[in-house]
């Protein structure tokens, strides 16, 4: 249950002695690995976003890696990048840093293209293998939107990881197929101009049941 705080509650709290407060504090973070660790990054300083990106992209290169040494499997793959991506939400969560947020998604979508794109093409026709390609191409779409409400003077830092993001889509008929299918437009990876509404358009695809 979510509990709103409306401004009874926030005064309730604000009176509460500064004791009681400590005492609420440590249970919640004792609760809480995800607050407890943006509280330490908040207050202790002890490390950085670019230490928490460091250790993001070992553990991308050290996913990969596993799964090249033993055979390939789709469903394995949508779990692992599930997996990663929750970092990414760990890491926007502790930081608050959306513009190094759609950074590690891009890497992470590049990297799943320099380690896997001929078994994502191969695989693109099976159930798991569908459900991947729909996984990326969506993961893409959000991307894509997140850029897209960045400020616009920050889209060269993007370019060229887009447009080779865009290359591994022009090369994988798996992933153009579901493009096609599920209404994403890989130019949009190749050009810094989208629709203003890219977002809503996302959102009316999903209401007619693609990108699922």
């Amino acid at each position: 249950m979510q509990i709103e705080l409306d401004k009874d509650f926030k005064r309730a709290l604000s009176e509460l002695p500064d004791r009681e407060k400590d005492k609420l504090v440590l249970k919640l973070v004792r609760r809480d690995y995800k607050l407890a660790k943006r509280l330490h990054y908040e207050l202790m300083g002890d490390f950085s976003r670019e230490d928490l990106q460091h250790e993001f992209k070992e553990s991308i290169l050290s996913s990969f890696k596993r799964i090249k040494a033993y055979k390939y499997k789709p469903g394995y793959l949508s779990m692992v990048l599930r997996g990663l991506s929750g970092e990414i939400s760990s890491y926007k969560f502790t930081t608050k840093d959306k513009y190094g947020e759609a950074m590690m998604n891009l890497f992470l979508l590049n990297k799943t293209f320099e380690y896997f794109s001929d078994e994502i093409n191969e695989f693109a026709r099976t159930d798991k293998g569908n459900k991947l390609a729909v996984y990326i191409v969506n993961k893409t779409f959000n991307l894509r939107i997140a850029i897209h409400k960045l400020d616009r003077d920050l889209f060269i830092d993007f370019k060229e990881d887009l447009l080779t993001l865009g290359n591994h889509f022009g090369n994988n008929h798996g992933i153009m197929n579901t493009c096609i299918f599920h209404g994403f437009d890989p130019n949009w990876l190749m050009r810094q101009e989208v629709p203003e509404d890219i977002e809503q358009i996302q959102k009316d695809l999903r209401k007619q049941g693609y990108l699922k």
